[in-house]
């Protein structure tokens, strides 16, 4: 059974489960930033209130490697955007790698919404950052920052004790890969059956369940490739049987998300 979706060549995601960044993970997404010589690197801690932002980064920065002023910038703060808005914008367009800290991903989106009420269309961060990913410039995140990059993006409310999508919290997200749910500290959390529910109510869609200290990371919107401890968990709704089906992922497997095979 394959899925439908889309493939945009030269697009480049590295999403975290939460927990212990991979060391491949954070080595992947320097190298398709351009490398420790040439990657400028925006962090976003918009997920995260201004007391905790800054550890956020911090510990990003050292975990990447990269220390200077001009490698590596902290994004301006979700509380300045409406002031600092065009000095985002010009980040936004020098970077060549973008990354989502975790946090609460509703905040991200709080923020992307009510920017796009004042600049709509083209103009809005949400359209800006989804141009950014589609002209091939890496994105990551990990845990609030890995929710966000799909849509419906889950908002974190869920009854993770029952199979019934109607109880599971979702709102639009980025939506940079099309057709794909993701969620994170998956196995740490138990939350198998949120996502499952959800496959129930978006048939055709797969979600990738992905789980801490674990990542994956996805080239053209297709071909994921499984590094870190833990397990990923890919599933999708079977159209024949009403059923969902799904398939463990562990690091070191590629998985094709159009054919929806080990490959």
């Amino acid at each position: 059974m394959g899925l439908s979706m889309s493939a945009h060549a030269g697009q480049r995601l590295v999403v975290v489960g939460g927990g212990i960044r991979p060391p491949e993970a954070n080595e992947r997404f320097v190298d398709w930033a351009g490398g420790k010589s040439q990657a400028r690197i925006l962090v976003l801690t918009w997920a995260a209130p201004p007391s905790s932002s800054w550890d956020f980064f911090d510990a990003l920065r050292e975990e990447l490697d990269l220390f200077a002023p001009e490698e590596i910038v902290h994004g301006v703060s979700a509380g300045a955007i409406t002031s600092q808005r065009a000095q985002f914008v010009q980040q936004l367009a020098r970077a060549t790698g973008v990354y989502f800290t975790g946090g609460d991903q509703n905040r991200v989106m709080d923020l992307l919404d009510q920017d796009a009420a004042a600049y709509p269309g083209k103009r809005s961060l949400l359209s800006l950052l989804q141009q950014k990913y589609q002209s091939g410039t890496v994105f990551g995140g990990t845990s609030a920052g890995t929710a966000i990059m799909s849509n419906p993006m889950l908002t974190g409310q869920a009854d993770n004790t029952v199979l019934d999508g109607r109880k599971v919290g979702i709102r639009p997200g980025l939506g940079f890969i099309s057709n794909v749910i993701f969620d994170q500290h998956f196995l740490a959390n138990l939350r198998t059956l949120r996502l499952m529910g959800l496959m129930f109510l978006h048939p055709g869609k797969v979600g990738l369940g992905i789980d801490e200290d674990t990542a994956l990371l996805i080239q053209d919107s297709r071909y994921a490739s499984v590094v870190g401890t833990s397990k990923v968990l890919a599933m999708e709704l079977n159209p024949q049987t009403s059923k969902v089906e799904t398939l463990p992922l562990t690091a070191g497997q590629r998985f094709d998300l159009v054919r929806r095979t080990i490959y």
